[in-house]
């Protein structure tokens, strides 16, 4: 998922070669990464719009995205891909949640939290990067501000879910200059609290890049070491 000034075409483009394919290629080709399928969406309704939009509906449309993925994104690559999923139904895909993932940069990462929040039925695997949960379980915004808050909505959310703290894998990077450092990195602090759902070196990790910025070149040495660890057995 890209952030609030990029687009799709960032990461994947039919056109040219971009970064990240090139850094699949190599992985893959360098055997550090089992071949997979990569989908880039976009949660806004034309590309650049996002960015000047006053916060509240700027929230508004990030919350939403969840939806749209599960009922609309997410049927249409199982209907034409070859996947772990034995059809695009509801059912399927929740059977095959274990190997699907997502990840976001910035307000990306946004949208991955609220996919965390809202969807943890069809993905096991979350990565949001150089981004806080916004979530204070009203509808609002002030858990970006209020780590043990917003800490407190995605505890919740795992066990509303029906879930547990075996069931997910949680992926948080950020850098050390980067603008989301302060948010980001209160809010693991705040998660850790919570030892009973989310536990490190199990089900969650965060990466904090000394002098990573918030940029896509720092989102790519991310996913570098992220990657590998996806869909291991666990």
């Amino acid at each position: 998922m890209h952030g609030a000034s990029g687009a799709p075409s960032n990461y994947l483009n039919p056109d040219k070669m971009t970064v990240l394919q090139c850094l699949l290629d190599h992985m893959i080709e360098n055997n550090e990464l089992e071949p997979l399928i990569v989908a880039a969406a976009s949660y806004v309704p034309r590309e650049g719009m996002f960015s000047w939009l006053p916060l509240p509906m700027q929230v508004e449309i990030a919350s939403a995205f969840p939806q749209e993925l599960i009922e609309d994104i997410i049927p249409q690559i199982e209907s034409k891909c070859r996947t772990y999923a034995s059809s695009a139904s509801r059912e399927d895909i929740v059977a095959s949640r274990d190997h699907r993932a997502i990840a976001g940069f910035s307000m990306g990462g946004v949208c991955t939290w609220y996919v965390f929040i809202q969807q943890m039925q069809a993905f096991r695997w979350f990565l949001p990067i150089s981004e806080a949960s916004w979530n204070d379980g009203e509808d609002g915004t002030s858990g970006i501000m209020d780590s043990d808050l917003s800490a407190q909505v995605l505890y919740d959310a795992v066990s509303a879910q029906g879930y547990g703290k075996k069931d997910f894998m949680l992926f948080v990077a950020t850098g050390s200059e980067d603008d989301a450092f302060d948010v980001t990195a209160s809010q693991m602090v705040s998660l850790l609290k919570y030892d009973d759902m989310f536990k490190p070196g199990e089900n969650t990790s965060c990466t904090m890049m000394q002098n990573g910025t918030h940029t896509i070149n720092a989102l790519y040495t991310y996913l570098y070491h992220i990657l590998p660890s996806l869909f291991a057995a666990s």
